[in-house]
Parts: structure tokens; C-alpha cells; sequence
């Protein structure tokens, strides 16, 4: 399993949000910094979100997503961004950035003909990028006392904002033939939160897609990386997670999580 450590930027800054919230930042300083930190514990890829371009207002990162990429690929690291990629103009200028895999997730809900031409244009080179919040079959948002195998995972858009309508599940079996590299599904409800991984929702996903599966969202500590490791449905486990606020705040070592991941 891929240890991923993820880098969020707006503002030119590295940070974190909390349940998605950007009302809930955390500044985390100079993303240089956080590169470096990042390089020198033998990742092979890393994950960069500009969380500004996610909005969707017209602002964004781009220079420094060039400088990002021109770093870790010294080091032969592979970087996978995302973040208001809702054109194929846009794709392309990243690519161009030097961006290895494109993260496409509102696209995928509102342009699946255009996700299509991208991932036929750069095949291996697309990681889909499904978002979700539980949530009540009559379109409840309170969960509380239900098992997530009792509810919905409603994909969520533009960077978190709006929901989709659409479930989690049913998304997949749409993307089920698309020449991607993975599908990459964060529980919004546990970003940035470190209460431990949705194990139960990436026991349902397993089950319900062959392509490679990528967790993030909620990992605090060793014990949830070996957790995720452990998990098999039809003879199907994760092929990769992604670490952030628990690296950034120094909760886990990341030469440790890298260890724990590859064992």
C-alpha cells in the first residue's frame, strides 16, 4: 500500500482544513519547507490539493504548483494534484506544470465526457477523485447512532461545497471501464479531523469497483495505517492512503508511515 503524504496549499501557503471547512484552516508555513520534509523521507509520490482553485472564484496556485513539481521531481517523485480542474484546458496547463496524475472529481460528476477524453489523451494518468458525506436515505444529513452500511456516500462537488445527489457507489460502477490510474475517496466528514479512517465505507468500495482504490480522510496514527493495510474484500486491498494532517502535526512519522505501508 502507498503512503501518500498530502500538501494542501492556498494562499501560497502549506495548510489544512478541517472537515473541509475553509472556515477551519491551519497554517502549516512555507511550502518549501514542507516539500523538503516530505522528499527526504523516501516517498515515491505525494499528494497536492490548491485549495483555492477548488473554490472555483478565479483564484489559484499555479506558479507554485511549477515550482512543487519541479522540486519533488528531483527526487523522482511523482506528484498527483488537484483542485479546480474543470477544463481540459486546464488539464492540459497542469500537465504542462509537470503534474503527473490529475485528480478529477467535480468533473467526473458534471463532464464524465470530458473525464473520458482526458483519461483516453493521458491513460494512466487520471485518478478520479470521489468526495463523500453520509447521509440518510431521505436525504437526512444527521447519521448519528447509524452504521455506515445504513447509509448513502453522497459524492460532494466544488471543492466540497455542494452535493451531488449521487452515491458513492453508483459513481463507480460508471468509472468501472475508464483507463485510470485509481479512484481516490476521502470521507469529508474525517479530513483533517484524525478520528481514524472510514474502514467500514472502504470495505464497501472494495467490494463495489476493480479499479485501484486510494483512501484518505480521518488517519491519526500507526495503528490505522496497519488497519487500512489489512483490509480485504475478494481478495482486493487498498493500493494506496493518504496521510496529512497526522504528518504535518507531527502525530506520525512519515519514514515510520512509509514503513508500515510498504510491509
Amino acid at each position: 500500500m502507498l503512503c501518500i503524504p498530502a500538501m494542501d496549499i492556498s494562499n501560497n501557503r502549506a495548510v489544512r482544513l478541517y472537515q473541509g471547512d475553509f472556515d477551519k484552516i491551519t497554517d502549516y508555513g512555507d511550502p518549501a519547507v514542507v516539500a523538503e520534509t516530505l522528499a527526504a523521507a523516501g516517498v515515491s509520490r505525494v499528494h497536492v490539493v490548491d485549495l483555492d482553485a477548488a473554490k472555483g472564484d478565479g483564484t489559484d496556485n499555479y506558479e507554485l504548483v511549477i515550482k512543487i513539481c519541479r522540486y519533488f521531481h528531483k527526487f523522482d517523485i511523482a506528484v498527483e494534484f488537484g483542485g479546480g480542474i474543470r477544463s481540459s484546458e486546464r488539464a492540459k496547463m497542469l500537465y504542462e506544470a509537470g503534474v503527473d496524475y490529475l485528480i478529477l472529481g467535480t468533473m467526473a460528476v458534471t463532464d464524465r465526457e470530458q473525464v473520458l477524453a482526458l483519461a483516453e489523451a493521458y491513460p494512466k494518468g487520471v485518478i478520479i477523485g470521489l468526495d463523500y458525506k453520509r447521509r440518510l436515505p431521505n436525504g437526512s444529513g444527521e447519521t448519528a447512532g447509524f452504521e455506515t452500511q445504513n447509509l448513502i456516500m453522497e459524492v460532494m462537488i466544488k471543492g466540497w461545497l455542494d452535493g451531488s445527489a449521487l452515491g458513492v457507489e453508483e459513481m463507480l460502477k460508471d468509472l468501472r471501464d475508464l483507463p485510470i490510474e485509481a479512484v481516490l475517496l476521502t470521507d469529508v466528514s474525517r479530513d483533517g479531523t484524525m478520528t481514524g479512517p472510514d474502514l467500514l465505507g472502504y470495505q464497501k468500495i472494495l467490494a463495489a469497483t476493480d479499479q485501484k482504490v486510494v483512501a484518505s480522510g480521518g488517519v491519526s496514527s500507526l495503528g490505522d495505517l496497519r488497519d487500512l493495510a489489512g483490509l480485504s474484500v475478494d481478495g482486493k486491498s487498498l493500493y494506496g492512503v493518504v496521510v496529512g494532517k497526522a504528518l504535518l502535526s507531527g502525530s506520525i512519522d512519515l519514514g515510520e508511515a512509509v514503513s508500515v505501508c510498504e510491509a
